[in-house]
């Protein structure tokens, strides 16, 4: 009864009625797993510790939405606007993400592993840490953002797109990059793979 309460309330944008309801929830009750969302516009809403296995999202627009702890297992977000979200902790294992936006957010110490990221746009988002395992990545364009304290990569990226970026202690070494290009960025103590085209690329190492 609670998973489709609060569904609900998630669909109609909700924040504040769904914030309420999910403080009296236990922690097993947080659960939103397979539950699908569409035209879906989030705003302030907190979904930390939520299970988000397998669920749907297309054409939705989540705007400072909180996702620290979270277990977003298998998850479709196609179309998707993510605007100055906050992803931390969270289990990402799998996630699919397509032709979506992702601007001024930050991703920090996730488990990416398995992720497939196809046709999207990271706007000035900065990444931290992390398991960056068994990558699926294509056709990626990265204006601006961070990406900080990353190692021990794997996977495939193919059309992935640096500019403006700022590289700290990150090494991809590991995954297999195909037309990839990085232009205009800066990387200090950081590696890209040899697959990598760079242009008027600043390295610094301390």
């Amino acid at each position: 009864m609670s998973q489709s309460k609060l569904s609900a309330l998630l669909r109609a944008g909700d924040t504040d009625g769904f914030h309420a309801l999910s403080r009296d929830l236990e922690a097993d009750q947080l659960d939103l797993t397979g539950e699908t969302f569409e035209g879906t516009f989030l705003t302030g809403v907190d979904l930390t510790g939520f299970n988000l296995t397998n669920t749907e999202w297309g054409d939705c627009h989540l705007t400072d939405v909180t996702l620290s702890e979270a277990d977003l297992t298998g998850a479709y977000f196609h179309g998707c606007a993510f605007v100055d979200c906050k992803i931390s902790e969270a289990n990402l294992d799998g996630v699919c993400i397509e032709g979506s936006v992702v601007r001024g957010s930050t991703i920090a110490h996730c488990d990416l592993t398995g992720t497939e990221f196809d046709s999207t746009q990271f706007v000035d988002t900065a990444f931290v840490a992390g398991i960056w395992a068994d990558l699926a990545w294509s056709g990626l364009t990265f204006a601006g953002g961070t990406f900080t304290d990353i190692e021990d990569t794997s996977g495939e990226l193919s059309g992935v797109s640096f500019k403006g970026s700022t590289f700290v202690d990150v090494e991809l070494l590991g995954v297999k990059a195909r037309s990839c290009r990085a232009q205009e960025c800066n990387l200090e103590n950081s590696e890209l793979a040899p697959g990598f085209v760079t242009r008027k690329v600043r390295r610094r190492t301390m």
